[in-house]
């Protein structure tokens, strides 16, 4: 097909998901109506790499000093012994929770099951100390979940240019900020930053629009 090119790049790119987002429409409209805010994370939990140990211990402060525990903390995913055991880490640090109910630890969804487990959240949150381009925030994208990255996630200009979510510097301190900001939104301000990443990735991240922008 490339007759002149030895070299190919490719970016990631996604697949339009409306079939996806009519399925789970019931899931939209009831997390509209609920008060909780539920922020969620999706992959692999390679602790170190992907940030979780500052997402959660910075999550642990954001229930010490709230008034209100009103953000919910979900991990959808499979545990691995890189760098830090996972498993361990989460045992760990689980039982430092002012409410231990606000956390929930979901194994590995593939396929509708993951779709529908994205529909669930109102924040999709990856906060990597270093990336290339990750699926998973493109997918939340897709799905219509406005998302916060770390800048080391390197896609934060997406997030800006789709204005779709927040850019959130990878330490304890921003990330309390982060829950203490996220607390007070409503959810039809999440509702349309979700829907500014869903048209932007029909626009700009579908396979068709990347392959051409990246051949032709």
């Amino acid at each position: 097909v490339y007759k002149n090119k030895k070299i190919i790049t490719i970016s990631n790119g996604v697949d339009n998901n409306d079939k996806h987002v009519l399925e789970n429409k019931n899931n939209y409209q009831n997390k509209l109506k609920q008060k909780i805010i539920n922020v969620g994370f999706l992959g692999r939990f390679e602790v170190h790499i992907k940030g979780l140990d500052n997402l959660l211990n910075s999550y642990i402060q954001y229930q010490k000093i709230t008034n209100n525990i009103v953000i919910k903390l979900i991990f959808i995913g499979e545990h691995t012994k890189k760098n830090i055991d996972s498993n361990s880490f989460f045992q760990s640090e689980l039982n430092k929770l002012k409410n231990r109910e606000m956390v929930e630890m979901i194994p590995s969804k593939y396929n509708d099951e993951k779709w529908e487990e994205l529909s669930k959240l109102d924040i999709f949150v990856h906060p990597s100390r270093s990336e290339g381009m990750p699926n998973a925030v493109l997918e939340a994208m897709s799905m219509g979940i406005p998302c916060m990255v770390s800048p080391l996630t390197n896609i934060g200009d997406i997030i800006k240019a789709a204005n779709c979510g927040w850019v959130v510097e990878n330490d304890e301190k921003s990330l309390l900020n982060f829950f203490l900001d996220t607390e007070k939104k409503n959810k039809s301000t999440l509702n349309e930053l979700g829907k500014n990443g869903l048209r932007y990735s029909r626009e700009k991240l579908n396979w068709k629009t990347v392959s051409s922008s990246s051949y032709y």
